[in-house]
């Protein structure tokens, strides 16, 4: 299920609830797009190309836009998101603030609880993770992750996705801040370019991660 939300000045904001037991599932659930009316800044590459494996629950997650790593979610522990058949739990919703609950969607292993909660107002998006690990894990690595079809630009905690016509700045408190192209087959076969956006972050036993988003005209 997908919570779509219009901005001001025309901004475009969806997040994706539900489970990862669906039909033609995509490991997703608290992924979101963001973007204007006419273009996505963090986008979804949507359906990769259909082949016998993609069809194959023991196979499509080998296909990069099926995958946990080809949305924006993070990578807790070295582990992303997997598939069961557990909902995402809605904590609170309104029209300015979107809370869930996906500690069912990572192994124990990699965390204990694992809330994400989106903030919207005027062409801008801030999301917060929070984060709770086993007593025993005292250090803990955690890789905001990101997808765009828009080439970055990193400048010092900041990331920047220019068009013609608009700019997208994503604010982040690491100075631990990586771009990976990527090359991937898309719906029809063709081979298409992707970049992950990537913060990392060391944690305690505790933690919460905050990432500003704003679109910006010109």
């Amino acid at each position: 299920m997908v919570r779509c939300k219009r901005c001001a000045a025309g901004s475009l904001f969806c997040c994706q609830r539900g489970s990862n037991q669906e039909s033609h599932n995509h490991l997703d659930v608290g992924h979101f797009v963001l973007g204007t009316t006419e273009e996505l800044f963090l986008t979804d590459l949507g359906a990769g190309e259909y082949t016998k494996e993609y069809f194959d629950e023991n196979t499509r997650y080998h296909y990069f836009p099926a995958a946990a790593i080809s949305h924006s979610l993070p990578i807790i522990n070295q582990h992303t998101q997997r598939a069961t058949a557990e909902e995402a739990t809605v904590l609170q919703v309104n029209d300015q603030r979107f809370d869930l609950d996906l500690s069912a969607f990572y192994p124990k292993a990699a965390v204990t609880e694992y809330q994400r909660r989106f903030v919207v107002s005027q062409q801008q998006v801030t999301i917060e993770d929070h984060f709770v690990f086993d007593d025993h894990q005292t250090k803990n690595l955690v890789v905001e992750n990101f997808i765009t079809d828009i080439p970055p630009m990193v400048q010092n905690k900041t990331v920047q996705l220019l068009t013609k016509k608009a700019r997208c700045v994503l604010y982040f408190t690491s100075d631990k801040i990586q771009i990976q192209p990527v090359t991937y087959q898309d719906h029809h076969g063709a081979q298409a370019p992707a970049y992950l956006i990537q913060a990392e972050y060391a944690l305690g036993q505790t933690g919460e991660i905050k990432t500003t988003i704003k679109i910006k005209k010109g």
